[in-house]
């Protein structure tokens, strides 16, 4: 999606959750989501990307957020920041609220992927909450649990049918759906809403 003037580098963090090759639970249990943001691992790869030619970092973990909480998300960032070399660090949902603010959103809808539980999911809507945002709805997708199988398609499918129409936004959550914004964003028509 990053246009020919933009770099992208990427440091992988160990995730507990997940076995060799990508392989997953059905959903995934809330100690590793909540450990992945610990040190020493994610600080280890913001220090190694700060020696890239990059201008801003971005974690792309949302779950982590949902797990610790705003606050906590606050205190990742800062303690981040102080091993990036001064290059911004953002993370995945503070950068929702500020967009969503942006947008002037206080109405959102809130699809979670379907790896997510209910505990996780209900988490995420209570960080939404905290944030003054009005979640007029929140679920995991009834889609296949395998990152590798959502289509792009069968999300946007399932997001006009189970958005209520009084949202204002519609936050797609999890950095790892691997869904290319721009395919959603080619079908503009949200039933009166884009």
């Amino acid at each position: 999606m990053a246009p020919e003037t933009v770099g992208v580098y990427a440091a992988r963090v160990p995730f507990g959750a997940m076995a060799v090759g990508g392989a997953m639970d059905r959903t995934i249990p809330l100690a590793p989501v909540a450990a992945f943001v610990q040190p020493p691992h994610i600080d280890d790869a913001v220090s190694l990307l700060a020696a890239a030619p990059v201008a801003v970092m971005g974690i792309g973990f949302t779950s982590s957020a949902y797990v610790t909480g705003a606050d906590a998300e606050k205190e990742l960032i800062d303690r981040l920041q102080s091993r990036s070399a001064g290059i911004p660090v953002v993370s995945t949902c503070a950068a929702a609220v500020d967009a969503l603010g942006v947008l002037g959103a206080e109405r959102v809808a809130v699809v979670d992927p379907p790896w997510f539980d209910d505990e996780l999911d209900r988490l995420g809507a209570e960080y939404f909450s905290s944030q003054g945002f009005e979640v007029v709805s929140h679920a995991a997708c009834d889609l296949p649990s395998n990152q590798r199988s959502i289509n792009p398609s069968e999300l946007y499918e399932w997001i006009l049918a189970h958005t209520p129409g009084s949202s204002q936004a519609v936050f797609v959550v999890a950095t790892a759906f691997g869904v290319s914004v721009s395919s959603l964003r080619s079908r503009r028509s949200w039933h009166g809403r884009s």
